[in-house]
């Protein structure tokens, strides 16, 4: 599979309401747990468990760490509100 095929399928799943986002998921675990025996689900569920974290987590750090940009922009307001304070 190329990288398209990854792209539109996050566009696909992006695009999708909430409800039907649920939906669609909660489908897919019915009949996933209906199909593969029971001995196989509990591996598969913490794949997925895992595969969810690390995306989580990729995706919170990204948010969290500023770009060079936004740090020498929270420099400049940290240095301008120490010159605030001291006046007074």
């Amino acid at each position: 599979m190329n990288d398209n095929y990854y792209s539109k399928l996050a566009n696909l799943i992006s695009s999708l309401t909430p409800l039907e986002f649920t939906l669609t998921a909660s489908l897919f675990g019915y009949f996933m747990s209906l199909t593969i025996p029971i001995t196989e689900l509990n591996s598969l569920g913490n794949w997925f468990e895992l595969v969810g974290q690390i995306l989580l987590t990729y995706s919170a750090q990204g948010t969290a760490t500023p770009t060079n940009e936004q740090y020498n922009q929270l420099v400049q307001d940290v240095e301008l509100l120490k010159q605030i304070i001291l006046k007074k």
